[in-house]
């Protein structure tokens, strides 16, 4: 049966808040991942300005150079970073893409015209798009949007991917991902931390 998709807006922002009810907390545990990861809800709302910009957290990750969960891989990093918040509350994880830093500029000079794309990943299978409003003209962007899925986070990778808005005649330009293990932040507690950007196989134009 297909979910109710309620509609409100609230007053504090400018955006419409977009909720489709998801599976319950027993149905998150059960062996059917398709009809949990299957669920999502949608947030676009601006978080606070001046929040703090940390560096990379997690102190007892076993990778410190990467960000908390981030998942290492063989390719070798890009320019740029992005800073996200992570959290997993009874299948419900919210992703909060706060900015990206250090981003290269355009082969012309210019700063990029930046969004942030993302998927739930299964078994190499990639699904649930939801992509950032688009900043102008920055190596530094703020986002500041948030992002929120309903997962299971027993076998489900997150990936985020930042990309530079070229124009309509032009193929929009990959500038770097990050894959990170849903089984970590939910074992973790919210996070926040600056990820660095890889150049993956996975990658593909939006």
């Amino acid at each position: 049966m297909t979910s109710p998709l309620l509609m409100t807006t609230d007053k504090s922002f400018s955006r419409t808040r977009v909720v489709l009810t998801g599976p319950s907390s027993e149905e998150c545990g059960s062996s059917s991942t398709e009809s949990v990861s299957s669920h999502l809800t949608t947030i676009h709302r601006p978080l606070p300005e001046g929040r703090p910009l940390p560096g990379v957290t997690g102190s007892d990750d076993p990778t410190p150079d990467l960000g908390p969960g981030q998942i290492a891989v063989s390719q070798s990093p890009v320019q740029g970073s992005v800073v996200l918040t992570l959290g997993i509350n009874n299948c419900k994880l919210t992703l909060e893409v706060v900015q990206a830093n250090n981003l290269p500029s355009r082969s012309n000079g210019l700063a990029p015209d930046t969004y942030v794309k993302t998927y739930i990943l299964l078994d190499h299978s990639r699904s649930h798009k939801e992509k950032t409003t688009t900043v102008r003209s920055n190596c530094n962007p703020v986002f500041n949007e948030r992002i929120t899925y309903i997962v299971n986070p027993k076998n489900q990778i997150v990936q985020v991917m930042v990309w530079d808005e070229v124009g309509t005649l032009r193929r929009n330009v990959f500038l770097g991902e990050v894959l990170i293990d849903l089984a970590y932040i939910s074992s973790h507690g919210a996070l926040q931390g600056r990820y660095k950007l890889f150049s993956t196989s996975l990658s593909k134009p939006p």
